[in-house]
């Protein structure tokens, strides 16, 4: 029998799960890097941009979210539009984006209770590009972990209610900081606007922006993982206005943190700055309990994101597990929790393994994400022309609007997000072969012995079968 997962996520929680896996801790770390990349205002036109280019995008996973509302989301498309091995490597890279990010934020949660608790974080155990982790780095590392891989390991609802009440909590939060700094802020801390020099550098600090913005909204893509646990499908030709939502929301929020920040400090402050909208916050605020709130805000925003990317990295290895497509151990289903309990395990060690690279690595990890982002936003738009043309008369409780034109407008996107994050990576870099490309590498290696090692399970069923486990909710 395919396996299984129970069925308890309730449609209006699927806004929680997608917004609150992209606010997570990135805004609070690199605002003033955005600021002095290309001005508040030329920051906040990138994200505006940025949001309608990733909601053409968009319209594409409404689409094939709508007609295959099933567990492993860019992994059913694949396999519709390039077949097993195809659904692989996008499996893969998918895996990697997800582990990473819960890698990153138990870096980051680490660095965030140090500055909000001055505690002693004890001895250094090892150094990993100049930076030092500590004892207590780790530490948090790993409670962070197996809190996480508590709460999944109850289901699906645990997981959406969790999402649910601690996003809502961020929003009002966020929301009092952020009426705290329009109040006491200074306007006159926006200028200069833009990027300082003649127009065509402030494009060019706008178009450095744009490369990085797919891991900024990188999150509303991870709703099709939900899908098949769905508790109905009675609401799935809203599915792309959701993603809409969940978009339009996250550009708001953005806006609204550099708009903050840019306000509350002057730009050569802010650019020293290890927390900066922290530190805004503490200047401009009439008590620091205000920036308490704001450091409070980032673990919140920790905490969802954690939360639904580890949620969607056990759903990937799950379809691919389900579907034979690598070893049938990773679809393996607690039959009372209807869980993914091999997949859970899985992704709560190598999310840990992870975090013990360190916080110099969470640049890198930024980049490779943004890139292999892009990578998929291509496959997705490729597979949704290629359905269309094929399978004219699938049903798609969702449709792209416009399809002629809106497709051939994600595509020219796609593409575009991949060549400015490889011209980002390449010129940011200071080694011969960037290390972001050297991480890509070394996953398609892993990638290439787990196919290999896989064969006999790929082989155990025939396409048919196959294509019914990718196909089961």
């Amino acid at each position: 029998m395919t396996a299984q997962l129970n069925k308890q996520i309730k449609y209006r929680q699927l806004f929680t799960i997608g917004f609150g896996s992209i606010i997570g801790v990135g805004w609070m770390i690199m605002a003033g890097v955005w600021i002095s990349t290309a001005g508040p205002i030329g920051a906040i036109i990138a994200f505006l941009i940025g949001a309608f280019a990733i909601s053409i995008i968009s319209f594409c996973y409404g689409e094939l979210g709508s007609a295959f509302p099933h567990s492993g989301g860019d992994i059913v498309y694949a396999y519709e539009g390039f077949g097993t091995k195809g659904s692989f490597i996008v499996g893969w890279f998918l895996a990697l984006i997800y582990i990473s990010i819960c890698a990153f934020l138990g870096i980051a949660a680490a660095w965030l209770i140090t500055v909000l608790f001055p505690i002693p974080t004890g001895p250094a155990l090892y150094s990993i590009m100049g930076k030092e982790i500590t004892v207590f780095d780790n530490i948090v590392s790993a409670l962070g972990t197996f809190a996480f891989y508590l709460i999944n390991s109850r289901g699906g609802a645990t997981m959406a209610r969790f999402q649910e009440i601690f996003t809502w909590i961020f929003l009002a939060v966020w929301l009092l900081f952020l009426c705290v700094a329009l109040i006491y802020g200074d306007i006159s801390n926006l200028s200069p606007t833009f990027l300082e020099g003649s127009t065509s550098v402030s494009l060019m600090g706008v178009f450095a922006m744009l490369a990085v913005v797919p891991v900024w909204y990188g999150g509303f893509n991870l709703l099709p993982q939900a899908l098949g646990e769905l508790s109905s499908l009675d609401n799935l030709s809203k599915f792309g206005n959701t993603l809409l939502m969940v978009l339009l929301a996250a550009a708001i929020f953005y806006s609204g943190v550099i708009l903050a920040t840019a306000m509350s400090l002057p730009r050569l402050e802010l650019q020293n700055a290890e927390l900066p909208v922290a530190d805004a916050l503490y200047a401009v605020a009439p008590t620091p309990i205000i920036g308490h709130l704001v450091l409070i805000t980032g673990l919140v925003g920790i905490l969802t994101s954690w939360n639904a990317c580890f949620y969607a990295a056990t759903r990937v290895l799950f379809a691919l597990g389900r579907s034979r497509i690598i070893s049938p151990w990773f679809s393996i289903v607690d039959q009372k929790r209807g869980i993914p309990k091999s997949s859970i395990l899985f992704v709560a060690i190598m999310s840990f393994l992870g975090s013990l690279l360190g916080q110099n690595s969470i640049a890198i990890i930024i980049n490779m994400i943004g890139l292999i982002y892009a990578f998929l936003y291509l496959i997705v738009a490729l597979v949704t022309i290629k359905l269309q043309k094929t399978h004219p008369d699938l049903k798609r409780p969702f449709s792209v609007p416009n399809p002629a034109f809106t497709l051939k407008l994600a595509i020219i996107i796609a593409l575009s997000f991949i060549v400015l994050a490889s011209y980002s990576i390449w010129q940011q870099s200071v080694v011969t072969i960037p290390f972001e490309f050297i991480a890509i590498i070394a996953w398609v290696i892993i990638g290439f012995l787990i196919w290999t090692l896989s064969k006999e399970s790929r082989n155990a069923i025939s396409e048919d079968e196959r294509a019914q486990n990718i196909h089961s909710r």
